[in-house]
């Protein structure tokens, strides 16, 4: 008799602890994907500012500058290295946007 309400209670708690741990997964599956979707609108305006940058420095007043030149490689390497992040962190199978 004993036996059988702590196997009910045991079951009980089981039922309990499961579905709390699926709503926390769930919650964590949502946070990781605003995340990612705000990594990903980084990189976009981080292409956008490159592309502007891009410009700048071909104008004729300022090409061949150095210190413009250092940014635009540094900028290349920021975006490189946030499109390997998201690339490397992506939980679905979608793409991301050209540039």
């Amino acid at each position: 008799m004993i036996s059988t309400w702590l196997l009910f209670l045991l079951l009980f708690l089981s039922v309990v602890i499961n579905g709390l741990l699926a709503w926390y997964c769930k919650k964590l599956l949502n946070y990781l994907s605003i995340v990612g979707d705000d990594t990903k609108m980084l990189l976009f305006m981080l292409a956008e500012y490159e592309d502007h940058l891009k410009d700048v420095y071909n104008r004729e007043l300022f090409y061949g500058e150095p210190v413009l030149e250092s940014l635009m490689k540094h900028t290349t390497d920021t975006a490189d290295t946030i499109e390997n992040f998201i690339n490397n962190n992506q939980l679905s199978g979608s793409e991301l946007p050209d540039e």
